[in-house]
């Protein structure tokens, strides 16, 4: 991709992923949450965090540092595939969640996304000391959390409602 190219579509990308992984991501977001759950949302808080610290080097914000950019792509990748799937037993839905009950009924398309996440992770990190891949990589990366966010992924307004609250 061409980097002007690049440049205007990182944004776009970038503000979707951050409203879908960063908004309700603080402390008032886990109201309630105990045992698994609360460890899974402070998991995704912990891989927003790396994801925002990533931003700036995809953009060109932020001195180029491919040590750093590998540390983190490492670190969403430890973070991604099985053990993110083993954050979601089978009867762990809980309303204090925003994971859709869909995760449980969609199982294997679940997997097979924190495995995407899993595989652009680690991509990135194989391409972190060169430059000008780091973008592309990002954008791709990005794109698998947004995509299983988009499938798994609800409101908690909407998984209260789902629970037959009002």
């Amino acid at each position: 991709m061409k980097k002007s190219a690049l440049r205007l579509a990182l944004p776009a990308l970038l503000i979707g992923v951050s409203i879908i992984v960063l908004v309700p991501g603080g402390a008032k977001g886990h109201e309630g949450a105990k045992g698994i759950v609360f460890e899974r949302m402070e998991h995704m808080k912990a891989l927003a965090a790396s994801m925002k610290a990533l931003a700036p080097f995809a953009f060109g914000e932020a001195v180029f540092d491919g040590g750093e950019v590998a540390r983190l792509a490492e670190t969403i990748s430890a973070r991604t595939g099985q053990e993110m799937v083993r954050l979601f037993p089978k009867d762990s839905f809980d309303t204090t969640s925003e994971a859709n009950p869909a995760i449980w009924q969609r199982w294997d398309q679940f997997e097979r996304l924190a495995e995407d996440a899993q595989k652009q992770a680690k991509a990135l990190a194989q391409a972190a000391l060169v430059k000008t891949t780091v973008g592309a990589n990002f954008m791709r990366l990005a794109g698998a959390c947004k995509s299983c966010h988009i499938e798994f992924r609800q409101e908690k307004a909407k998984t209260q409602q789902g629970a037959g609250r009002p």
